[in-house]
């Protein structure tokens, strides 16, 4: 089995920002990373991967 992370962490009717997404989506990559583990991402809007993609080399 393998883990996911950042599923149904919020109620649709949140809301939730591309910079809300991007913190949790460091924070979870960096556990990840620390953890030994290869992070592995994949679904999500363009708009944010983009987030992640780009802004995880400047942060």
């Amino acid at each position: 089995e393998v883990p996911h992370h950042l599923v149904d962490i919020r109620h649709p009717s949140e809301d939730y920002s591309v910079g809300q997404f991007f913190e949790d989506a460091r924070q979870a990559t960096r556990s990840i990373l620390d953890n030994g583990r290869v992070p592995i991402v994949v679904g999500g809007t363009g708009l944010y991967l983009r987030w992640y993609a780009f802004f995880n080399y400047l942060f």
